[in-house]
């Protein structure tokens, strides 16, 4: 809490160099949000927080992942 912005920044980098392919998403209730498809995870800034969902749920699309994203920024705020 607090360095969200930065931190989200710091993991869009880590993210960019090792983990594949970084998409920049929407999230209602975020300010910003990237995703990382293939790893069912996604980042995002809420208010002054870094927040970050992922699921080991093999089966769960990113569609999955977003909707569970959406309830973790609106409870947040």
């Amino acid at each position: 809490s607090g360095n969200g912005r930065f931190l989200f920044n710091e993991a869009v980098d880590a993210a960019s160099r090792s983990l594949g392919e970084v998409r920049t998403t929407s999230v209602k209730g975020a300010a910003k949000a990237y995703s990382l498809p293939n790893l069912g995870r996604v980042g995002m800034v809420v208010g002054d927080s870094y927040i970050e969902v992922s699921t080991l749920v093999p089966s769960a699309s990113q569609q999955d992942v977003l909707r569970v994203a959406r309830l973790a920024a609106t409870s947040a705020q």
